[in-house]
């Protein structure tokens, strides 16, 4: 069977690519931090392997194992919500989610290209958040921003020195996740408003399985004041960072 390599995939949408994957006859190679306690990962596709990774540690990272064959898809997924001042975000906070959004995945793809010598599709899920402009979001919008711009960039060395390799570039808007807003609670949105993630896994995967061009961008978001349960906005185009209009004028966004 194809595999597919997801990257921070033992919950939240990473699980639904991982499911949806499954689902198209594809074997989902899932890493992840709870992937050494496969009894606390719902609903694993029968045909996938766990490996355990903490993006965290660079030793763990490191060494963490590589796939014993040749991955046809390698998706990006990591991440977590971080929101709050910058000045009230403890250097710790600032570590585990840079490691974590940016630094932890970079050093691991770095080891897989020089594992696998064979071209595969990359695909980053991104967020919307790279180039919207939020409040008290400073950490998590800057590394989304980051993740984009590396991936842009990474994918004109990808077709050059393999070719054949394509690279999907996806920013979705907010996501029907309460695990990802759990430490949020208090101040959480609505999330009956937001997409659903099981839809999102196939639209990513359409999209993903039909693309022809090296390289592609897509932004995914959700039709306000409703999203869960409706179609999203699809637009294949990068978009430009919002401004700061309203910061000029004396107001907050």
């Amino acid at each position: 069977m194809t595999s597919a390599l997801l990257l921070g995939a033992t919950k939240g949408l990473g699980l639904e690519l991982a499911r949806e994957g499954a689902r198209r006859n594809l074997s989902p190679i899932i890493y992840g931090r709870s992937a050494s306690e496969p009894n606390a990962i719902t609903e694993i596709p029968p045909q996938a392997v766990l490996y355990p990774i903490d993006l965290h540690s660079a030793e763990r990272v490191q060494h963490a194992p590589l796939p014993t064959t040749p991955v046809a898809f390698f998706f990006w997924v990591a991440g977590a919500f971080h929101k709050g001042p910058l000045q009230q975000t403890e250097p710790s906070e600032i570590d585990l989610h840079t490691d974590l959004h940016f630094r932890g995945p970079v050093q691991f793809l770095r080891r897989f290209l020089r594992h696998q010598a064979e071209p595969f599709h990359l695909v980053t899920i991104g967020s919307v958040s790279s180039w919207r402009l939020r409040e008290d979001e400073a950490l998590y919008c800057g590394l989304k921003a980051a993740q984009t711009a590396f991936t842009r960039n990474f994918a004109v060395e990808l077709v050059r020195d393999r070719p054949g390799s394509q690279v999907t570039l996806i920013n979705p808007g907010g996501l029907n996740i309460p695990t990802f807003w759990e430490k949020w609670e208090s101040t959480a949105p609505d999330l009956g408003g937001f997409l659903d993630p099981g839809q999102v896994a196939r639209i990513i995967w359409d999209l993903t399985l039909t693309q022809t061009e090296p390289f592609r961008e897509t932004q995914l978001m959700r039709r306000k004041p409703h999203g869960s349960g409706v179609d999203p906005i699809i637009e294949h185009h990068p978009r430009c960072p919002e401004v700061l209009g309203n910061l000029n004028q004396g107001k907050t966004p």
